[in-house]
């Protein structure tokens, strides 16, 4: 049944009154012109933005599947179906000899959805989903310990000398997302003075000192840094980056990758996501946690959080926050849960059972807030805005899944 709209928001361009079938994401439907496409949310589609701005179509020509959690989902032609040509042929079984000599053979062609392609991220979350257990300032202020092996795509990124180990600094987090890479913050790797050199997997604890976890470690040097081409210092956005690792992980019950959240939608109130981090334990000292430090939160609607941060003048969000990002917070007892200096980098994801599995999705990057504790949210560099140059770094043409 169609339903009328109108009033969508796609692409910063106004859609009105175009009408609607109700199809969630993922569902196979037909644009204007006949063609097969799939239902995806409006920024996620490449062909829509492509051919808005070649002029190839116009917002009238927009199939819109249905509007969730204020966003459009619409048909998208981006050679995500594949079709296929059947044959059906009719076969003279015997040999003529007598009457109107009949047709050799009748052929209908006939399109049909025969697969929908997976991202190579989608991919590479199914792998890992078969894994088994083998043998301006950002911490998380008023969070609770993690548990051993809790949280097994939890990296820390070592800075300082990587052959004195007393000499490394853990100052910034990050989410192992394969055998090579880690996902991290921009500006947790842009200093020329002081790059990572060492990512640390399978620890809860970066005490030396502590032998709860100490046999699990996998210290591995880092071989280069990748930023998003578009990131700049002088902004806070577009800050997220990848660091290669210099030889792959070793999968355990306590190093395991994460999977990348694909989708573009947002949270509702009641919906969990979660922060991890070393970060400082007190807003007014230094001290940092030794233990990762996890708690739970929730995303703030973007237009709620840059009303809470028009009360500040700040020239690095001159476009305030964007879809790119993503804002959350938490208040337990009158207390703010928040991330501080020290869970940069680190991730905001959600967890999901896969075959008894726990499996981690992660969501967005801890990028900046305003202080530790503030009322103000925690602003995260939104993970699905980037799957494209992620799994062009990460898993390129020439690598197959």
């Amino acid at each position: 049944m169609k339903r009328s709209l109108c009033y969508i928001i796609f692409i910063s361009i106004t859609v009105l009154c175009n009408s609607y079938h109700s199809k969630p994401e993922g569902s196979v439907c037909t644009n204007y012109d006949g063609s097969l496409g799939i239902c995806k949310y409006d920024r996620e589609c490449e062909w829509a933005k492509v051919k808005l701005q070649n002029r190839e179509i116009t917002l009238d020509d927009l199939v819109i599947c249905m509007i969730k959690y204020r966003r459009s989902i619409i048909c998208c032609n981006d050679e995500t179906v594949l079709t296929t040509t059947v044959s059906t042929r009719k076969t003279v079984t015997d040999r003529f000899i007598w009457g109107t000599e009949p047709l050799d053979k009748e052929t209908t062609t006939v399109d049909r959805p025969l697969e929908i392609k997976k991202r190579k991220s989608e991919q590479a979350c199914g792998l890992i989903e078969n894994i088994r257990a083998l043998g301006l300032d950002y911490h998380i202020l008023n969070g609770k310990e993690a548990d051993v092996g809790e949280y097994p795509h939890m990296a820390a990124i070592g800075y300082g000398d990587a052959v004195e180990e007393d000499q490394i600094s853990f100052d910034c987090g990050g989410s192992l997302i394969s055998q090579k890479f880690v996902l991290t913050a921009a500006h947790c790797v842009n200093s020329r003075k002081r790059q990572p050199k060492i990512i640390r997997l399978g620890r809860v604890s970066l005490d030396e000192n502590s032998d709860r976890d100490t046999n699990l470690a996998q210290d591995i040097p880092v071989k280069g840094v990748k930023l998003q081409p578009s990131y700049t210092s002088r902004e806070k956005y577009n800050d997220i980056a990848l660091i290669e690792m210099m030889r792959n992980a070793e999968f355990t019950r306590y190093v395991k990758p994460a999977c990348l959240y694909t989708s573009g939608k947002s949270f509702g109130p009641n919906e969990k996501l979660e922060i991890t981090g070393w970060g400082r334990v007190n807003s007014s000292t230094l001290i940092k946690s030794n233990w990762l430090l996890k708690a739970d939160i929730h995303e703030v609607p973007i237009d709620e959080c840059n009303e809470s941060y028009s009360i500040i003048i700040l020239s690095q969000l001159a476009d305030g926050i964007t879809q790119s990002q993503l804002c959350a917070t938490n208040t337990k007892d009158g207390k703010v849960i928040d991330a501080c200096q020290g869970d940069s980098g680190g991730p905001i994801q959600m967890r999901k059972i896969v075959n008894h599995e726990t499996v981690f999705h992660v969501v967005g990057v801890t990028s900046f807030g305003l202080s530790c504790g503030s009322s103000l949210p925690g602003v995260y560099t939104r993970v699905s805005e980037y799957l494209d140059w992620i799994e062009s770094v990460v898993w390129p043409s020439t690598v197959n899944l």
